[in-house]
């Protein structure tokens, strides 16, 4: 029995929640004796209550960046020490280290200009670690890049990322301008196009995630309902008081026409902007602000009661699809473009970092009102041909080999 550690994963953004419990689930069928640790947070003992009902640990993430190069070797370990000292290095997390088989990065997005230089090589880092310990790594589905990060500290930054990241096993990038990026630029070998994780999976099996399979939230949504998902991001890309007019203006169109308009936060870091929404019609029944929390798996259950979402957060995205329900969408980044190109529905997208034509808003919203149930068959018939493929066999032919 081994370690499999898994980093980039969080089980309180939404997305990030779902590549967890999906990778979880993964390894539990493919190999029920490894021992799952999930590399997330601080690793205090908030922490632990909260790996409580689930099959894996949490442990530190730094076990995968300095703490975890700490383990490697003595000498590291003791300029790593007389930098940041003694608490840098810790026997357990060595140990964790030693007995590991497989390390899988599902980050989503964490290198890049957009990260920053140290958090784009503490990313790739996690690879080099656990090339130094005999373990196999694999980047599972995720952007990467621009790297546009200029000057020396910038030339430095890309090689050591073009180094690091060929200890990979696979990259697996989800846009072609991630892909061109590693195979044009960096010139690595171990480079694949893939879509995202999530969209891949068909189902997951709550009793490999939980040891317990809690009771879900369920909400009964009524006929001819709309959602809009916010992404806090998209605030700081674009310009307040324009996405709120639009969203004001969105909003008031659906109403016009009969439809009931759900507020829905992806993420707790959105939970505000939910809140700025419904203040805007604060006195309106047809505005409903969904106040809990929801588990991605609770997620997947109420937006496949919508006709459409309005959404920005780039895997409320994905689980509507998952659902079959098509979207609108707000992004600030070429991922939301690729995704939407991937579904033929890129008409559907609007950059916030750019100034959003509201007519030509408005006007993509009524073109889904009208024609809805034909992107739903759209976004199925593609959902079915995604789901052919499932970048987690790589995982399992590789691990057989090790065997």
């Amino acid at each position: 029995m081994g370690n499999v550690i898994i980093t980039g994963g969080d089980l309180k953004n939404k997305g990030a929640q779902a590549m967890t419990f999906i990778t979880v689930d993964e390894l539990r069928r493919r190999f029920p004796d490894e021992r799952v640790y999930l590399a997330s947070g601080t690793g205090m003992a908030d922490d632990g209550r909260k790996a409580e009902p689930f099959q894996f640990e949490i442990v530190d993430a730094a076990i995968c960046d300095l703490k975890g190069l700490a383990c490697v070797n003595p000498f590291i370990r003791l300029l790593l020490v007389m930098r940041y000292g003694k608490n840098i290095y810790h026997k357990e997390y060595e140990k964790i280290w030693r007995e590991t088989d497989i390390l899988i990065d599902i980050s989503g997005y964490s290198i890049g200009t957009d990260w920053g230089i140290r958090t784009s090589l503490l990313a790739a880092l996690r690879g080099e670690i656990a090339a130094l310990f005999g373990a196999k790594v694999y980047y599972m589905p995720q952007s990467f890049g621009p790297c546009d990060f200029g000057g020396f500290k910038g030339k430095i930054a890309e090689f050591l990322l073009k180094k690091w990241l060929s200890c990979a096993e696979v990259l697996f990038a989800r846009e072609k301008q991630g892909y061109e990026l590693l195979t044009d630029r960096y010139g690595l070998t171990n480079v694949r196009l893939s879509c995202d994780l999530v969209l891949q999976n068909k189902k997951i099996d709550l009793s490999n995630v939980y040891k317990e399979i809690p009771d879900m939230l369920r909400f009964e949504i009524k006929q001819h309902s709309i959602a809009i998902i916010p992404n806090a991001k998209t605030f700081r890309f674009g310009r307040e008081e324009k996405l709120l007019s639009l969203y004001r203006a969105a909003i008031n169109g659906m109403m016009d026409r009969g439809y009931f308009v759900y507020l829905i936060f992806h993420s707790s870091e959105d939970k505000k902007i939910c809140g700025k929404l419904k203040d805007l019609f604060s006195e309106e029944e047809r505005v409903v602000l969904i106040r809990d929390e929801l588990s991605c798996i609770e997620y997947g259950q109420v937006v496949k009661q919508f006709d459409f979402v309005i959404a920005s957060r780039y895997h409320s995205i994905i689980h509507a699809y998952k659902e079959g329900v098509p979207c609108i969408v707000l992004g600030w980044a070429v991922k939301y473009a690729e995704l939407l190109s991937l579904f033929e529905q890129k008409k559907f997208v609007f950059d916030v970092r750019g100034d959003v034509d509201e007519r030509k808003f408005l006007e993509m919203i009524t073109d889904m009102e009208k024609n809805y149930k034909r992107y739903v068959v759209q976004v199925k018939e593609t959902l079915e041909e995604i789901q052919k493929e499932n970048v987690f066999d790589v995982v399992e032919m590789e691990k057989w080999r090790k065997r």
